[in-house]
Order: C-alpha cells, then structure tokens, then sequence
C-alpha cells in the first residue's frame, strides 16, 4: 500500500507514448476519490491525471524510476484516459519544485 501523499518518482509498466518516468506533480481529492497528475520526465507536453487506486496497482506503476527494458517491438500505448485532459501542471505546495518554495515538509522523491 502506498502512502498519501504519493512520493514524486513513478515509473509505468507500460510505456505511455514512449515514456515510461513521471513525476506525481500535484495531487487532491474530489468526491472522495484521490488523484494525482502525472508530466513525464522527458516530455513536459506529456501530462495526465490516474487515481491513487491505479497507482497503488503494481501491475501498472511502481514507485520510484526503475530501469525497465523496452522490447525493440514495442509500440508506444496511450492510457486509459485522455492525456493533457483535466491534469493540471501546478506543483502541489509540498513538491518543493517552485522556485519559491521554501516549505520544510516536502514530499519524499522516492519510496524510503
């Protein structure tokens, strides 16, 4: 089980567009389900919003950036959900990516 908030590194087990690490840029709850906005580490254009519950699937992301080999057949796959559609690219208050950020309590980057 992984806790909330989630940490910021994520790798995916199956390649989104071709990427496969993301950071958890920001996170909420609405109607009481939680869910975190993802960029990948490559492509900033790359952005989507998954529940905490597909997350928490290890059969579709693992915390952390893990070196995962690609098959050379692959071809690139999308997500269930439209991509760049609902996912806003503000970092939460305690990612410590703004710039100005001087918050102490940050979220951890990988799992400890």
């Amino acid at each position: 089980m992984i806790k909330w908030p989630p940490v910021k590194a994520w790798t995916s087990i199956n390649p989104i567009q071709g990427e496969r690490h993301f950071v958890a840029i920001n996170y909420d709850v609405s109607n009481h389900n939680l869910w975190v906005n993802m960029v990948s580490v490559l492509d900033g254009k790359l952005y989507f919003r998954v529940t905490f519950e597909e997350l928490n699937d290890n059969s579709m992301w693992l915390p952390g950036w893990k070196d995962l080999k690609i098959k050379k057949d692959h071809k690139k796959t999308n997500v269930n959900h439209d991509l760049n559609n609902e996912a806003c690219l503000h970092p939460s208050i305690d990612s410590g990516i703004a710039i100005t950020s001087k918050r102490l309590n940050l979220r951890d980057w990988f799992p400890e």
